[in-house]
Formats: structure tokens, C-alpha cells, sequence
């Protein structure tokens, strides 16, 4: 049995419309948590995407995703910075990805339009300090860093014609 392909992302997450978005959000990704993600104190509405990104980036490695044929350490690296966005904005460990995403990309609307963004349960934990204190000083992110610039180089590497023969090594075809 086959494993329904995952539904496009929204298009904040890529940019804008895409025909392959999921190397696309891995380009913006990368950008995202470059310095551990640094330049996303102070933006809540640019961290809420952020952390949506990894949780595709997740998805997207994973069985019917549009990068499910990446080396498993990519799936391996991608999980442990979710589980880092997860902590650092209080999401319940155990929500479905497709909801956070759903979740992030609205509270990011909702912030970008003045508006309050629902982060509360089931996707947001209570905990102190609150997921809206914690999207304005969210970080460090030293897995989402490592995660996604690696994922970034190997979709440059995939679109220049090299191979990949394990995480982070490649040869020449």
C-alpha cells in the first residue's frame, strides 16, 4: 500500500507558489536558522514560519514526501530540530505535524495583521514563559541549524548533478 502524497505547503512557507516547493522551503529554511537562528528574535511572526518549515521539511523526508528518497540521517537531523521548534515554542510533542503547520502559519497571519494569535491548546502547551513570549525570543537552534543547512547543500547538490553517498559526502557522477 502506497503512502498518499503529502499536500503542498501553504505558500508562506515557500515563498509563494512553487512547482517544487519542498527545496525551496529547505533554500528559505536554511536562511531561517542560519546563526542558530538568531535573526528571528524578535520577529514572532517570521519564527511562527520558520518552525512550520521544519515541520515540512519533517514531512516532506518522510514516507510519500516529496524528499522521501534523501538519505535516512536527513530525516534523522530534520527530527531532532523539529523537537527543538517543538520545545522552544511549547507545541505539544504528540500534535500531527499537519495541524502545527496549520497552526504556525495562521498565528504568522494573525501576527502580520496586528491580530492575536490563537496559541493555545490542543497544538500549544500552557507553560510559562507563554508560546506568544516564546515566539519573540525563541532560540538558539543548533539542530535546526545543522539540519537544514545540510538538507540545503544536498538540494543544491541534487539540482548541480552530484551524488550523495552518505550525509554531508558527495562525489561527482
Amino acid at each position: 500500500m502506497r503512502t498518499p502524497p503529502a499536500p503542498p505547503p501553504p505558500p508562506e512557507l515557500s515563498g509563494g507558489p512553487s512547482a517544487l516547493p519542498a527545496p525551496e522551503v529547505a533554500r528559505i529554511a536554511a536562511r531561517d536558522f542560519d546563526a542558530q537562528g538568531a535573526a528571528l528574535e524578535g520577529r514572532p511572526a517570521a519564527t511562527a514560519l520558520a518552525i512550520a518549515r521544519l515541520e515540512f521539511l519533517s514531512r516532506s523526508l518522510g514516507p510519500g514526501g516529496a524528499m522521501a528518497g534523501y538519505p535516512d540521517s536527513f530525516r534523522f537531523v530534520m527530527s531532532r530540530a523539529v523537537e527543538e521548534g517543538r520545545q522552544a515554542l511549547a507545541i505539544e510533542p504528540r500534535a500531527a505535524p499537519d495541524t502545527v503547520i496549520a497552526a504556525l502559519v495562521e498565528a504568522s497571519r494573525a501576527l502580520g495583521a496586528g491580530r492575536e494569535p490563537n496559541l493555545g491548546p490542543p497544538v500549544f502547551r500552557d507553560a510559562q514563559p507563554t508560546p506568544r513570549e516564546r515566539l519573540q525570543v525563541p532560540g538558539p537552534f543548533p539542530n535546526a541549524a545543522l539540519a537544514t543547512a545540510a538538507l540545503a547543500e544536498e538540494v543544491a547538490r541534487r539540482n548541480s548533478g552530484a551524488a550523495t553517498t552518505a550525509f554531508g559526502v558527495s562525489r561527482s557522477p
